[in-house]
């Protein structure tokens, strides 16, 4: 899953020197699997996209790492991995969906039918700031 974390982050434009100080961030970690509910697209040997959905005690979902390969992207897959989040969402009562949206992402996820609300600091980039974006479920 890192792997097409990294190299769709990447082909958003962005330089060496940037995806190296997000690597710790979007590397997926043993813990990140145990702490979410993660779906993957893939074909029998080939992850094609990836979505994990948390919670918070406020019912309020988390959508992170929804990505999708650059070969991949334009297909469908993220629409389906977007669909499966929220399905799971609704089905487990939760109230609304919220994400921090790469800039260049931004624009896919108002088409899911987010809104921006605010703003969020980056994990990884000192001072750069995020499109917080909400889903009401």
């Amino acid at each position: 899953m890192t792997d097409v974390i990294f190299a769709a982050k990447a082909s958003n434009g962005y330089d060496a020197d940037f995806m190296e100080l997000c690597r710790e961030e979007l590397r997926v970690t043993p813990a990140d699997i145990d702490a979410g509910t993660h779906w993957v697209a893939a074909t029998s040997d080939k992850i094609l996209g990836t979505v994990c959905l948390t919670s918070d005690a406020h019912g309020t979902g988390i959508v992170q790492a929804l990505f999708v390969a650059p070969d991949s992207q334009g297909s469908g897959i993220g629409r389906a991995l977007w669909d499966r989040a929220v399905t799971a969402a609704r089905t487990t009562g939760l109230a609304r969906l919220h994400l921090d949206a790469d800039p260049q992402a931004a624009p896919f996820y108002a088409a899911m039918g987010c809104r921006t609300i605010g703003k969020s600091r980056s994990g990884s980039i000192p001072d750069r700031m995020l499109p917080l974006m909400e889903f009401v479920l």
